[in-house]
């Protein structure tokens, strides 16, 4: 699991009144350039994020799909130093 902050507002999660609660609460996201398999060096697990933007999908306001392109901005979080067994 990591956490991130991102670079601006991404596309599809509101920015006004109810609409806002995306962005408010957080929401998770798939990012299909990484697959899932965590890369290891030394049995420590690597951070997956070594890009600055990402295609991103996730579900939005009213259930939409979307598809979007973030920036990073900066990583607060990264839950996974050794691999789970």
């Amino acid at each position: 699991m990591k956490i991130v902050q991102l670079d601006g507002i991404p596309k599809g999660v509101g920015i006004e009144g109810d609409k806002d609660l995306l962005l408010k609460k957080g929401i998770e996201v798939s990012i299909p350039d990484i697959d899932g398999a965590p890369t290891t060096a030394a049995g420590e697990v690597q951070d997956p994020l070594r890009k600055k933007r990402y295609d991103i999908t996730f579900v939005g306001i009213d259930g939409e799909e979307v598809k979007t392109r973030v920036k990073l901005g900066r990583k607060i979080w990264f839950d996974g130093t050794k691999v789970n067994k």
